[in-house]
């Protein structure tokens, strides 16, 4: 499917587009201007988990419910490095992504990065791409880092890359759908 054919959601029709593509919201973008999508721009993702912002459109998402996209790990331990979203963000992403729609999808070896960006990689976060994602809904969930429930405005708000990786912890599943992308083992 061409992503022209996709419609944008309302909420992310405020972005710039790439190649097609909304600049989303916690998209990294480099000193000169050009988005990478396989980067999180992590002051902008903790300042969503710190304000309950959908990390697609920064919009608040209330009480919820939060979407989330992720692997069986992920899925079987209610655990998210990527931080919640609106349904639709959610639905449109799962769509949209090259990485989540396609069952070859690759996780990037290296990242450009240019002059004065610091890029860091968790060690704790998997660099295989899991076979099938889902895509889940909840009604709750809580921020964690190294299996501690953590207030975001606390002492790493301002160091996102000390004290380990966030993630969201989410509550009991109210959607769990495992077709939102063909499965590789499916090819």
């Amino acid at each position: 499917m061409n992503i022209k054919d996709i419609p944008i959601p309302q909420q992310l029709q405020k972005f710039p587009l790439f190649h097609g593509y909304p600049v989303h919201y916690t998209v990294f973008v480099d000193a000169n201007g050009k988005p990478n999508f396989k980067v999180m721009h992590e002051h902008r993702r903790i300042e969503c988990f710190n304000k309950n912002l959908c990390h697609l459109c920064g919009e608040d998402l209330g009480d919820g419910p939060f979407a989330f996209i992720g692997g069986p790990m992920c899925v079987k331990a209610h655990r998210f490095v990527d931080g919640p979203m609106g349904i639709e963000c959610a639905e449109y992403a799962a769509i949209a992504c090259p990485f989540l729609s396609s069952p070859d999808g690759k996780y990037a070896s290296i990242i450009p990065v240019s002059d004065g960006d610091k890029i860091v990689s968790y060690e704790n976060v998997s660099n295989v791409r899991p076979s099938k994602m889902a895509l889940v809904v909840g009604r709750s969930y809580k921020v964690q880092r190294n299996g501690y429930d953590v207030h975001v405005s606390g002492p790493h708000a301002n160091n996102p890359y000390g004290g380990g990786q966030l993630v969201c912890v989410v509550g009991q599943y109210s959607r769990c759908d495992w077709n939102i992308m063909p499965s590789s083992e499916e090819k």
